[in-house]
């Protein structure tokens, strides 16, 4: 029984790489007819995802339509764990700074290199 159920199985498992073998070569034929480039959608990019990422390391073999560090580059942009954008510019004024540097130009008509050097 169990020289049965493994025959069974290389069978599926070679018809399954036959299939694979097809339609990887059916791939390169749609790539060489469409050009170098191929542009993927939002909605296309999170289906290869969804069926990229179980394969792993294994997708290597298989990809056609971008490059694994592409596919992998996807991967970082859609984890779920993104880490919040860093804040950019300069910190902001402390109030008490700002409130001063305003009554400093209402009661003097100095200037701002004058009164950054007050400030100083």
């Amino acid at each position: 029984m169990q020289h049965l159920v493994l025959l069974l199985a290389k069978l599926v498992d070679n018809q399954s790489a036959r299939y694979l073998l097809y339609l990887k070569a059916e791939n390169e034929i749609y790539r060489a007819r469409l050009g170098k480039e191929i542009h993927t959608r939002a909605h296309e990019r999170r289906k290869l995802l969804k069926f990229g990422m179980p394969l792993g390391e294994d997708l290597k073999k298989l990809i056609q339509i971008v490059t694994y560090g592409t596919f992998l580059r996807w991967v970082r942009e859609n984890s779920k764990y993104h880490l919040p954008p860093a804040k950019r510019g300069r910190r902001r004024t402390k109030a008490q700074i700002e409130a001063l540097v305003v009554r400093l130009a209402r009661e003097n008509t100095w200037g701002y290199t004058r009164i950054y050097g007050e400030m100083k």
